[in-house]
């Protein structure tokens, strides 16, 4: 490296602690500027409420100030959504110039990619509950980051709960850090009391933005245009602006995502363009594809995303976002006593954040396809998940852990009480309760596994019921387990049974694999069920489906069962 080259680089970095920033690693991004005030916070009461806008660094930034300002132990960063945690991981390894599943890993449901000296790991909240059940002192771990708390899941909040419940119990010395860009400060800052409450400004560009109604019915019996075609029509004007950009389309599910590329594509004009879809259910390499940076001379994209785009990327290039309004949001049914996905108008603050995205790398417009005086009636923040999805797993996870007052829990926004009484009366239904609310043997079984409990109970107490069926575990030593030890089938210790890899069978769970599982044909079981428990490495318990006639058991009936 030459004189000059190091002299100019020592310039920067006056110039930039001199405008109140530091870089990490030729980063410069505003948060940076909160590096002391972060690190005295975090020394002195050890709970920090961070509001940084989008595009202020706060996801990446402030895991690795913690590491670097010498926190002890790992820094544990919660996302709410798989994608977004690999994705960051990355991004942070790439920063620090180290070995992704080195220093900086993820752990996401079927996939662990961290080791023993993994420093800095970035978790969905549904693992940490789960680390929380198998390990409630968090031994190891130093530092709970809680990112995009704004969106209020039901796993987020109750592990924020239960951080605080240990940090005032047995680990004083744990720090925990709760930061998003459109959080409402000012209850959840009594609710972390005592705590230091850091601000910052963010870094974007200047957003026009433009609403377009639905307008009057049509007239005539006509059918009006569904949402994924006046989309469409949105990027056909779009992609006429010379300053388009990448653009960045919301839409609330599949279906919609589907349909909407079907028209762009087809479409004449869009020649020269290439469509992407970014959703949750996709491989992570056709996510890599949707959001990799623009090459030189590449042609330009149309991402087509549900509601994973809203936070926490940034996509290089997207200067149009088109937002639909509309999300599927995860609602209790009463009458069939599930929880449904039901599409719904987003709020306020979920608009700013998808708006954001045409701001972050340069001056942009958002066009919003509803009217301005409809804007003006939405809530503004979305409703908490605690309020609107069943509470059964939460009940069972937290009587597992050894709350028996579910009143006197340390809720951020107290349930509804009909809900809670409706959980324990399924849970007594199901036998994971007794008379007198307390949790049985049956049900901490039933609470290693992360479904429902209305999957976990019926015929699977009859699984759980057989000799050596849950000793069945992965191999604790993670992933590349099957290559080193070269064995292509694993003999489970139950009545003959046979357990593949993952990559051999593939990988589902929920309630429809169970009654798939479970779904008798002429005596026989049609499906065959391969098991596995998680043993420390924090993956959740999967079923593997084999075919029929090709795993299972040697006599290949389980008329036992029955």
């Amino acid at each position: 490296m030459c004189v000059e080259f190091v002299i100019f680089r020592r310039f920067q970095l006056v110039i930039a602690n001199w405008r109140g920033r530091v870089s990490i690693r030729g980063v410069d991004l505003p948060v940076l500027a909160l590096r002391d005030s972060l690190l005295r916070a975090v020394d002195g009461v050890g709970r920090v409420l961070l509001r940084a806008p989008t595009g202020s660094g706060k996801s990446t930034c402030v895991p690795q100030m913690l590491l670097d300002g010498g926190v002890d132990g790992r820094i544990v960063v919660v996302q709410p959504r798989r994608m977004v945690a690999r994705m960051l991981s990355r991004h942070v390894a790439a920063l620090r110039s180290v070995r992704h599943g080195g220093e900086v890993g993820h752990v996401v449901r079927f996939e662990n990619n961290m080791g023993v000296d993994t420093r800095v790991v970035y978790v969905t909240d549904g693992v940490l509950q789960r680390w929380l059940h198998e390990n409630p002192l968090l031994d190891g771990v130093g530092a709970v980051v809680f990112d995009e708390f704004h969106e209020r899941r039901i796993a987020s909040d109750v592990a924020l709960a239960r951080c605080l419940d240990l940090q005032d119990g047995g680990r004083p010395g744990l720090k925990l850090v709760v930061m998003s860009a459109t959080l409402e400060v000012a209850g959840l800052g009594d609710y972390l009391a005592p705590c230091e409450v850091l601000e910052t400004e963010g870094r974007s560009y200047p957003v026009e933005t433009s609403y377009r109604g639905a307008g009057p019915p049509p007239l005539g019996g006509r059918q009006a245009p569904r949402v994924w075609e006046r989309v469409a029509e949105a990027v056909r004007e779009a992609v006429r602006r010379e300053d388009a950009g990448n653009i960045l389309v919301f839409l609330p599910g599949v279906y919609e995502i589907r349909r909407c590329i079907e028209l762009v594509e087809r479409a004449p004009w869009s020649r020269g363009w290439d469509v992407f879809p970014l959703y949750s259910g996709l491989s992570p390499k056709l996510q890599d594809a949707a959001v990799a940076a623009p090459r030189p001379g590449g042609r330009p994209r149309v991402i087509v995303s549900t509601n994973v785009a809203e936070t926490s990327l940034t996509i290089e290039g997207v200067r149009t976002v088109i937002d639909s309004g509309l999300a599927r949001v995860a609602h209790y049914d009463p009458v069939r006593g599930i929880d449904t996905l039901m599409i719904e108008k987003i709020s306020r603050a979920s608009a700013d954040q998808r708006a954001g995205r045409a701001g972050r790398t340069a001056p942009g417009r958002c066009v919003r396809l509803w009217s301005e005086a409809e804007h003006g009636r939405r809530p503004d923040f979305d409703l908490p998940e605690l309020l609107r999805v069943d509470l059964a797993e939460v009940v069972l996870m937290l009587k597992a852990s050894g709350v028996d007052d579910l009143r006197a829990f340390r809720w951020l926004t107290r349930p509804d009480g009909q809900g809670l009484e409706q959980a324990e009366t399924l849970l007594r239904q199901l036998g994971a309760l007794d008379a007198a609310g307390r949790i049985k043997g049956e049900g901490r079984a039933m609470a290693s596994f992360s479904i429902h409990p209305r999957s976990r109970a019926g015929r699977w107490r009859r699984f759980l019921s057989i000799p050596g069926m849950r000793g069945c575990c992965w191999p604790p030593s993670g992933k590349g387990a099957w290559r080193r030890r070269g064995l292509s089938l694993l003999r489970c210790r139950a009545r003959g049974f046979w357990r593949v890899p993952r990559e051999e069978a593939g990988v589902s769970s929920g309630s429809r694999t169970m009654a798939r599982i479970l779904r008798q044909s002429g005596g026989r079981f049609r499906w065959r069920l391969i098991c596995g428990l998680p043993h420390g490495d924090a993956r959740s318990p999967a079923f593997l489906r084999g075919e029929r006639g090709r795993w299972g058991s040697r006599s290949g009936s389980l008329s036992g069962w029955r």
